[in-house]
């Protein structure tokens, strides 16, 4: 029985990836209630919006990696490396340094610049991040809207990495990365409905685990002869 429901959460979690899959590519694109387009250098994007370079909205900066010594597990400010430390939305940290040189700030994008390229985070804390990292925070704008859309511009931003075994982005790539930004209030529109989509996916991850803790336990017990049933 504990089977069957995991099979079944498992089947709604994926049928909630589809369905923010789809809202990501309708509300990037087509935004919220338009009904006349223009075609522009990155696609068709409703008339309202505005094509911009990185750098004119949003201030950029390329991790650096502090001195190996000042590593540690609990002193200092928290520090990130680069993707390995990336959850679903918010990274994990393990280490902290004691000597921090360059600080992605709270709410800001965190960007991953070298292999693999183009996966995004946000920065729940400040962090020291390295040079795997860059963080990325819009100067007036909404961040979590620029986590799914660089999120959704993964392809593109894998594209412009150079390297041909590891590809790398440099800080100049960035910042004439050029996006579609809508106003800001249709941005926390946007942000708000994608950030609803995966409230509710986390939260069907969560059962998820109950239930796989659930399992296990039940194992423990029953296949030990720890909890007996009447045959």
């Amino acid at each position: 029985t504990v089977d069957e429901a995991i099979e079944v959460t498992d089947r709604e979690i994926e049928k909630a990836e589809r369905l923010k899959r789809g809202l990501m590519q309708e509300l990037l694109t087509k935004g919220i209630g338009h009904a006349r387009f223009k075609k522009t250098e990155v696609g068709v994007i409703p008339e309202g919006w505005k094509i911009v370079r990185l750098e004119e909205v949003s201030n950029i900066i390329m991790g650096q990696s502090p001195p190996g010594s000042t590593y540690n597990d609990k002193k200092g400010m928290p520090f990130l490396q680069g993707k390995t430390e990336f959850g679903t939305i918010y990274p994990t940290h393990e280490k902290y340094t004691t000597k921090p040189i360059k600080i992605a700030p709270i709410g800001s994008v965190l960007l991953s610049v070298r292999a693999p390229v183009g996966a995004v985070n946000i920065a729940k804390v400040k962090y020291c991040i390295g040079r795997g990292l860059a963080s990325i925070n819009l100067k007036r704008g909404n961040n979590i809207f620029l986590f799914y859309l660089l999120g959704h511009s993964k392809p593109k931003i894998e594209k412009i990495g150079t390297g041909s075994t590891f590809k790398a982005i440099t800080k100049g790539m960035l910042e004439s990365f050029k996006l579609p930004l809508p106003p800001l209030p249709e941005q926390r529109k946007i942000a708000e409905i994608l950030s609803s989509a995966d409230d509710f996916i986390e939260s069907l991850r969560v059962r998820r685990e109950k239930l796989v803790k659930l399992k296990q336990g039940l194992m423990e017990d029953l296949l030990t002869g720890k909890r007996r049933v009447k045959v």
